[in-house]
């Protein structure tokens, strides 16, 4: 009878750890994302650096900071991306009576678009650091 019980008792402890075993996980693991961003060698001081993946939709963006750093906060998923940096504007219309802000016009152009950026990158596992210097 103790035997039985035993038996039973090892199946029971079985059937629940049982469902624990296999994959981990099926969430795709991100990497840390980070850079420069120059215009003519000199720091971009605004805007947005977005990556766009065209073969799976991914993509991800990032503010430029001081120094022209940036930095993407929830990371981006491995593959190859291309490119944009766009100017940031602002998403509260101005007060009455002020002009609203400007936008850095200073990022030339092609730089704002996916047809038209020749900048790209290749996020690969771990961590990645990327310059791009605007012309």
């Amino acid at each position: 009878m103790v035997s039985f019980r035993f038996g039973i008792l090892a199946i029971a402890i079985g059937l629940f750890t049982l469902p624990g075993c296999g994959e981990t996980s099926t969430i795709p693991k991100t990497v840390e994302v980070a850079g420069t961003v120059t215009l003519n060698s000199e720091p971009l001081t605004e805007g947005m650096v977005n990556f766009s993946s065209s073969s799976t939709g991914d993509a991800a963006n990032a503010k430029i900071g001081p120094g022209g750093r940036f930095l993407f906060g929830n990371g981006v998923l491995p593959g190859s991306y291309r490119v944009t940096i766009t100017p940031v504007g602002s998403d509260t219309p101005p007060a009455p009576g002020f002009a609203p802000p400007t936008l850095n016009l200073e990022i030339p152009t092609k730089y704002n678009d996916l047809a038209t950026t020749d900048l790209k990158a290749t996020v690969a596992p771990g961590s990645d650091e990327f310059t791009f210097d605007l012309k």
